[in-house]
């Protein structure tokens, strides 16, 4: 037993680093990295945006490579990735793409930006904003009919707004820039491939170095470390899961120890006939109608509606547990009633099957009374299937209270995931993921102790 639960321990190393490698991967691909840094802002112009950005991508690591090896086409250079903003990051590898001369298209960038500068200048509001709109589309387009369009329209309007010749040179210099990439495109260098070796220099490397060392990085929203953003709300979680899951399991086996004694056989029906019903009920209406009768002032106003309280720094730990515990409640019940008719109707299942085994009615037969058959033959045989459900309880409750944590402000693992993926807090939702695989395979090794002590005939190899 010792030997297994030790090979266990050692494959959970592997399993890590496999989901945090694919998570690291997933949250890549999501479109839209770090787009809110490039949003417009009152008062902020947009050197200081790209200079913010920049800044933002040295902290966190992002301006590295992703992986140790990257390929590219020859038509892309290798400091595309350094211009900004991402709009016009993104317009610059097109035109590589498609024209492939990238000297050529350096060039026209510079005209452009000239362009776009002296456009901001003009003093008429409208014709500002007109200048605005037409460059908004110049950089998202692709092709050379509507970019040729658009330069001839700002180029024109200029000559009729302006008799400025450093400003009508700027345009001229623009449209022919233009005309000269399109005359000299080598759109064959997008199919050279070119490698780069980049060491541990690298997103993927250092990551998952600072998470072998036990630093899951800082959040990308307040700045604070991930860790200490999980402590926190894994806290929570833990206490509202911890009394839930004693809640359902407590329950489910003193009802049905009930349940299957012949002299309350006639529970059965209407029990799990409720029990369904139950499992029925959206747990968001659940949670309603449990505030309306134990909340709200027209009913039983006996709990608070959310939140966890303020306790102070003097309060003693039992102080703090009972304040905890008293916020806790509707959360604990809601969780309680939407879990418990599955547990109830699976160990019901797994008694009934063991009833009507033969040496249960043997037992019968020598005169023992119920209770103790239902106590120490009937459930200490269904054991099995009923540590199988408590051990996925484990990590189900510890990531799947989101919806409780949602409706009541609690802010626990569940609330904290949904925050952080809609805010692409990438750092966090990488910690998040790792305590629930890691919780998941602890309850693997729990379920695998409890079968050997359920029953010693089970041996592991």
């Amino acid at each position: 037993m010792v030997n297994y639960l030790l090979k266990q321990i050692w494959w959970i190393i592997p399993t890590l680093w496999f989901i945090s490698s694919a998570v690291f991967v997933l949250l890549k691909l999501i479109p839209g990295e770090a787009t809110f840094l490039q949003e417009e802002e009152s008062g902020v112009n947009s050197a200081s945006r790209s200079a913010i950005y920049r800044q933002y991508l040295e902290r966190t690591g992002q301006n590295l490579p992703l992986f140790y090896v990257s390929f590219r086409s020859a038509a892309e250079p290798d400091t595309l990735k350094s211009i900004l903003p991402i709009s016009e990051q993104q317009f610059l590898r097109s035109m590589a793409l498609t024209y492939g001369n990238w000297p050529l298209v350096a060039e026209f960038y510079t005209h452009l930006l000239k362009l776009k500068a002296i456009s901001k200048k003009q003093s008429d509001p409208q014709l500002r904003s007109y200048y605005q709109k037409q460059l908004t589309k110049l950089f998202e387009a692709r092709d050379a009919t509507t970019l040729q369009h658009i330069l001839s329209a700002i180029e024109q309007t200029h000559q009729r707004s302006t008799t400025n010749p450093a400003i009508l040179a700027v345009c001229e210099a623009t449209r022919q820039s233009f005309t000269q990439l399109q005359q000299n495109k080598t759109p064959y260098t997008k199919y050279i491939p070119v490698f780069n070796w980049h060491g541990g220099h690298n997103q993927y490397h250092q990551s998952l170095r600072n998470v072998v060392k036990g630093d899951l990085g800082i959040s990308l929203r307040d700045g604070r470390l991930v860790h200490s953003i999980l402590a926190e709300a894994i806290g929570n979680t833990f206490l509202l899961s911890l009394c839930s899951l004693l809640m359902i399991f407590t329950i489910a086996i003193l009802l049905n120890f009930l349940l299957i004694h012949e002299d309350y056989s006639w529970l059965r029906k209407p029990v799990l006939h409720t029990v369904y019903v139950l499992d029925t009920i959206p747990l968001f209406l659940l949670a309603s109608l449990l505030i309306i009768l134990l909340a709200s002032n027209q009913y039983l106003s006996l709990f608070p509606v959310y939140g966890l309280g303020t306790i102070s720094e003097e309060a003693t730990w039992l102080e703090k547990i009972s304040i905890r515990l008293y916020h806790l409640a509707i959360p604990g019940i809601c969780l309680t009633v939407s879990s418990i008719p599955y547990v109830i109707s699976q160990l019901n299942a797994a008694m009934t099957e063991v009833k009507q085994a033969d040496y249960i009615q043997t037992a019968r037969a020598k005169g023992i009374a119920e209770w103790k058959i239902v106590r120490q033959h009937i459930f200490k045989n269904a054991l099995l299937p009923l540590i199988t459900l408590f051990s996925g309880f484990i990590p189900a409750l510890l990531g799947g209270a989101v919806v409780i944590e949602v409706i009541f402000a609690i802010p626990g693992m569940g609330r904290l995931l949904v925050d952080s993926v809609l805010a692409r807090d990438y750092p966090v939702v990488l910690g998040i993921v790792l305590v629930m695989a890691f919780a998941k395979m602890a309850a693997h090794s729990i379920a695998d102790v409890l079968y050997y002590l359920a029953d010693p005939r089970i041996r592991f190899s």
